[in-house]
Order: structure tokens, then sequence, then C-alpha cells
């Protein structure tokens, strides 16, 4: 199977056909995030994903949906470069995978040195809990380039849901 991504000839091919696929486009606005949770909430139910295991899902999405538009974007608006994030699902009642992927300023959350959790409850302090939180509820992840158009930062999340 293979999906047409964007409006444009770039494919992204799907290994497994049992696979349930949905995406969603938002502005990357804080408004934006209810319909963020709604969606992955509505995702995992329909593969079958526990309300635990979805719950933490949503919060990792949530809170890298919310970096990209605190600090991925500038933050003057520009008639020529709408802001848009991109979240793509697929996956069935094993696993789970989803890409975000936007056109902001570029972050590597995997080279990026957080405190853990139990430093940030040594040494408390507003915000921080992002990236280890992420880290945590994620089985894996990778940051990945398209030669096709290197100006998209996509940042895939794998989870185990058995």
């Amino acid at each position: 199977m293979t999906l047409k991504y964007l409006k444009k000839n770039l494919q992204i091919k799907v290994d497994n056909p049992q696979l349930n696929v949905k995406k969603l486009r938002i502005k990357a606005k804080t408004t934006e995030l209810k319909r963020v949770r709604e969606f992955m909430r509505e995702f995992a139910e329909s593969i079958g994903c526990s309300e635990y295991k979805s719950y933490e899902i949503q919060l990792v999405v949530d809170e890298i949906c919310t970096n990209i538009i605190q600090y991925s974007y500038p933050q003057k608006e520009s008639k020529f470069q709408m802001k848009l994030i991109w979240i793509e699902c697929e996956g069935n009642q094993k696993t789970m995978i989803v890409r975000i992927i936007d056109k902001g300023v570029p972050f590597d959350l995997l080279k990026y040195k957080a405190p853990t959790i139990s430093e940030n409850l040594q040494h408390p302090q507003k915000g921080g809990w992002g990236i280890p939180i992420i880290k945590a509820f994620s089985d894996k992840i990778k940051v990945k380039e398209l030669k096709e158009d290197p100006t998209k930062n996509i940042l895939e999340l794998h989870f185990n849901l058995m």
C-alpha cells in the first residue's frame, strides 16, 4: 500500500497492509491542541489501544506539538509561510507509529541532553518535564530527513501496545 503525502508526489510506503492509517493537519497554534488530543484518542481507540496507553501517547504528542508551536516557528507571522503541523498515525493492535512533521526550526530531540525525571525532582523548576516524559513513554524515537524536501522536520515515535 502506498499513500500520497500532502499534495506532492512524495510517497510513504506502509509495509503492513493491516495497519490503519490516519492523518491530521493543524495550524501551529495552542488552540489546536485539543483537536490533536481528540485525534490521537480516536485513532488509539480505533486500533484497540488501552485507555491508559492512549493517555500516554496523547501526552507525548501534545508535548511535542506544544514545543513545535512555542519554539520551532518564529513568533512573527509571515504572509508567505503558513505555520502547520502534520500528524500521521499508523497502527494495529500491537504497535502504533506517530509521525509529527513541521517546517520550523529543526530540533533533534535525540541529541538534546534533558534532565532526567529524578534530576527534575531533586531540582524543581518550572518546565523541563517534556522531553524526559517523551523519552520515557516512547518505545523508539527517530528523527528523519526527507531528501525530497529537506525543509521538513520529521519526528517518528513508536509505541508498543502489547
